[in-house]
């Protein structure tokens, strides 16, 4: 039987400890609450750390801030996970916490969200427990690893996520005939270019490691051909150490000749040869994909209604509808045996419902198509099922913003009526009013922004003719440049929305840095990835970059599962909702585009919004 968590509590008020334990005892939150009261009583209970698994701070009291305490537990309880929960912390501070070594912070008005992040901080320190028992133990498992790899048939190589070898076997220098001199340097790069004048397609090694850097759970594989006819069958899966994936391991054996494409088909579904046939009575059309070839039976056009069977992978993608060539896309990403619904267009342009199967094999993609009734019913209910939950979301996220302000400047009103308020009073509750006041205008601004009325635009004469209003929005201390890609490809925008997009994320960045420092806006061009048989595949259309850039703090990981929650702020003021992320987002799915965050350890942040490009 698991034991209860067991928390240590820093607070001075009797009245907020009793509220903690009932929060925590309504969420089935089975745990041990330690009070203790001042700096004496909190340095005495720190000389046994390991008594506890959580330490709870209020961040203002009397004998001791919350910045002491948090120094002296990362002094004498560096693991312990360290949560603020206090009624008074604005976010530039709490930022400045979790930099210095807070595991998180709840204010106390937001206590339906303690146990959550309670549980989410424990579950941060298991990890870290087991990672470090994990590098504990490297020393062993590389002997092991060593002699393993030597043991094996296989070639074997080992590489990190950087590109740099970690480990191979003599069997993948002799399948490869590669000298002992070309390996000694231990990077990828120099065993690439030695192949160059030996493999087909000696680039494939080094793309696959750069393709799965961003997806390093996901197994894949290929064939590599190398000179008198030889192939290697080359497949590869995630290297871990405990939960953490740092590199991957790629396997080479001997391949036998390819399948001819009718036996491709044939093996759609199992291996089972009478398998197209059968399909094909079934109403199921299998198709291959080989490289970019695409390979159907005769008979698939007639059986879905096509005019004529996709030749090609850009033929089958445009079957799809716009809206749903995601779930292919995902689909082809994925491990094996996935499966997902999309509409299909007739050759009288008409649109259908169909269930599609994609199967990663070492020769390409196999999959089938077959028509399916009611989908379109079910996926409507499961749209409106995400809507409602949306708007649920943001209304709560409204009220949060809204009634707090609305609350202190009523009760500053109720002084000023009794003639017992300060001169400040009116000032503070006619701030908090306007408050209010921003913050529903933003959400009535959001709510009734209609469908992009988009025409084709040069991206870089939108930004140039955009830079004067975000000089503006920036203020005199916030100087704003400009780089233009140049030579772009027009795209379809709506210039009214996007420059209100644009104009949030510059207000977003200028208060990110205090008011002061460079905003850069940019242009850049983003091409579809080339695709290759057992690789990951790209974005299928080339897409123009708008992308604002600052030199501000940056977003810690801890709140970038949140920045783009409706209202949700980092700047110094926390009574200010923001929709800035949330609007320019929106902005750019309505232009069929999506929002990147791009926040780099050193600091700043980049927002990126990118729109297909117009052919």
């Amino acid at each position: 039987m698991n034991r209860p968590t067991r928390i240590l509590y820093l607070e001075d008020q009797p009245l907020d400890v009793e509220l903690v334990k009932a929060t925590l005892a309504s969420d089935y939150v089975d745990c041990d609450l330690a009070w203790v009261n001042g700096r004496d009583a909190y340095l005495s209970a720190l000389q046994d750390p390991w008594n506890y698994d959580v330490l709870l701070v209020d961040y203002s009291l009397p004998d001791i801030g919350g910045d002491e305490a948090l120094e002296i537990a990362r002094r004498t309880a560096p693991d312990l996970p360290f949560i603020f929960l206090s009624g008074h912390i604005g976010d530039e501070r709490a930022v400045e916490c979790l930099r210095r070594g807070a595991t998180d912070y709840v204010l106390k008005t937001n206590l339906p969200r303690l146990a959550p992040v309670v549980s989410r901080a424990l579950e941060e320190a298991r990890e870290a427990a087991a990672r470090k028992a994990a590098e504990a133990s490297h020393a062993r498992v590389a002997a092991l690893l060593r002699a393993a790899l030597e043991s094996t048939s296989e070639g074997i190589l080992v590489v990190d996520l950087a590109g740099r070898i970690s480990a191979y076997n003599r069997k993948f220098l002799s399948m490869c005939g590669i000298p002992e001199f070309v390996m000694a340097p231990m990077q990828l790069d120099g065993v690439v270019q030695y192949l160059d004048g030996q493999f087909g397609d000696a680039s494939a090694l080094l793309e696959e490691v750069r393709l799965l850097k961003n997806q390093s759970d996901r197994e894949a594989g290929g064939v590599l051909a190398l000179p008198g006819n030889r192939t290697i069958r080359e497949s590869s899966r995630p290297h871990k150490i405990g939960p953490e994936t740092v590199g991957r391991v790629l396997s080479f054996q001997e391949a036998a000749p390819r399948e001819t494409p009718q036996e491709l088909l044939k093996g759609v579904g199992g291996g089972r040869s009478a398998f197209t046939a059968a399909a094909l009575a079934a109403r199921i059309v299998p198709w291959v994909l080989q490289g970019e070839r695409v390979i159907m039976p005769d008979a698939g056009p007639g059986i879905l209604g096509l005019e004529k069977a996709p030749e090609d992978l850009a033929d089958l993608v445009a079957l799809l509808h716009p809206d749903d060539v995601r779930f292919f896309q995902e689909a082809l990403e994925r491990s094996l045996n996935v499966g997902f619904s999309a509409r299909m267009r007739r050759r009288d342009g008409s649109w259908v419902w169909t269930r599609w199967s994609v199967d990663r094999g070492m020769e390409g993609y196999r999959g089938s198509i077959q028509e399916i009734v009611e989908e379109a019913w079910r996926r409507d209910r499961e749209l409106e099922r995400r809507q409602m939950a949306g708007a649920r979301l943001a209304t709560q996220a409204l009220a949060w913003r809204t009634l707090g302000p609305l609350q202190d400047a009523l009760e500053a009103l109720r002084e000023l009526r009794s003639g017992k308020a300060e001169p400040a009073a009116l000032d503070r509750a006619t701030n908090l009013l306007e408050t209010a006041a921003a913050t529903l205008a933003q959400a009535r601004d959001l709510a009734a922004q209609d469908l992009p009325a988009a025409q084709p635009l040069d991206p870089d004469l939108f930004m140039e003719r955009f830079l004067p209003m975000a000089r503006i929005l920036a203020g005199p201390e916030c100087p704003v440049s400009f780089q233009p890609a140049g030579n772009l490809p027009p795209v379809a925008l709506d210039p009214a929305q996007m420059r209100a997009a644009l104009g949030a994320l510059v207000e977003n960045a200028r208060e990110a840095m205090g008011g002061r420092g460079p905003i850069r806006l940019a242009t850049r061009l983003l091409f579809p990835r080339a695709h290759r048989p057992g690789s990951l595949p790209g974005p299928m259309r080339t897409r123009v970059i708008l992308e604002v850039q600052d030199e501000g703090p940056g977003i810690p990981p801890a709140l970038r599962e949140r920045v783009l929650e409706p209202f949700f702020t980092t700047g110094p003021d926390a009574q200010r909702g923001g929709l800035g992320l949330t609007r320019a987002r929106e902005t750019a799915l309505a232009h069929g585009g999506s929002l990147q965050l791009d926040c780099p350890p050193e600091g700043g942040t980049a927002v990126r919004i990118l729109l297909p490009a117009l052919a």
